[in-house]
């Protein structure tokens, strides 16, 4: 509701890794386009997903 009133700063303090995740989320989306760089890619979106699942834990 906070994205949808235009509050970043209190949409962001409920759904920190929302932002990151939707970066890795895009990213291998379209990992093809990185061609040598496609492993990089994944590493750095794993990376992002296992810290969200840690973030997620923490916060319960």
């Amino acid at each position: 509701m906070s994205l949808a009133c235009g509050d970043i700063k209190g949409y962001f303090a409920y759904n920190a890794m929302a932002f990151p995740v939707a970066v890795a989320f895009v990213l291998e989306l379209f990992h093809s386009i990185f061609g040598k760089y496609a492993r990089i890619i994944h590493i750095f979106s794993t990376v992002i997903i296992m810290g969200n699942f840690v973030y997620f834990l923490y916060r319960l």
